[in-house]
């Protein structure tokens, strides 16, 4: 299992990994065949997609095209604020923005 970021959980991490997941999900792509795509392991991939993680731009390179998405698309998703983040990916309002209370 790996070793927790010490930045894990930060809100941009959190916004990037659910980004991951939705891209994957919405092309019906498992975890498992985005970590064979990538070559990351797949704990490590979960990790990220999970906020846990601070992936090297190696990482983020390498889902990207896994993915066969942009970057700057799976990027745009993390660089927002907390409170405008509606989906990026998906132009659905909070289909992929972290759980809000009373919501």
């Amino acid at each position: 299992m790996p070793i927790t970021s010490p930045s894990s959980h930060d809100s941009a991490l959190l916004a990037f990994g659910q980004a991951v997941r939705a891209e994957r999900t919405a092309q019906g792509v498992s975890q498992e065949e985005l970590t064979l795509r990538s070559g990351i392991d797949r704990s490590y991939l979960g990790a990220i997609e999970r906020g846990e993680q601070n992936p090297a731009l190696l990482h983020l390179v390498r889902i990207s095209l896994a993915l066969d998405v942009p970057l700057s698309k799976l990027m745009a998703h993390a660089a927002l604020k907390p409170h405008d983040r509606g989906c990026t990916l998906h132009q659905t309002p909070r289909c992929c923005s972290p759980k809000r209370t009373g919501d």
